[in-house]
């Protein structure tokens, strides 16, 4: 999880924000850096069933530390295989946790822009 951490911040620093909404990159920036502070702890079950996810470290961030459990989770039935080899389930992960970060970083703009 560190270097999807990792992946975003260099994407975030390499790529401008558009000009109609310039504080994207910000909040993307500040979520990849709460991301790469969250330590979670994964248990797979197997048998099509959900894995169960229990945080370690905290990000400081309540939300970022539930989407980080989600998207392990949801992999954990997209892949129920528990011989699923680690880099599958790492990028699966991945992949949910851009997908769940892009949601809550446009939800926090929205929030910011109403407030």
């Amino acid at each position: 999880m560190s270097l999807f951490a990792l992946f975003l911040l260099a994407q975030a620093a390499t790529t401008p924000p558009p000009e109609a909404a310039p504080d994207d990159g910000d909040e993307i920036v500040i979520l990849a850096r709460k991301l790469k502070l969250v330590q979670v702890h994964l248990l797979r079950t197997g048998h099509g069933q959900p894995g169960i996810c229990t945080i370690q470290k905290s990000s400081g961030d309540a939300e970022v530390d539930k989407l980080t459990c989600e998207a392990a989770v949801a992999c954990t039935l997209k892949l129920p295989s528990r011989s699923t080899p680690p880099a599958e389930m790492t990028a699966c992960t991945r992949e949910e946790q851009a997908r769940r970060v892009e949601e809550l970083a446009d939800k926090r703009m929205q929030e910011d822009k109403n407030n």
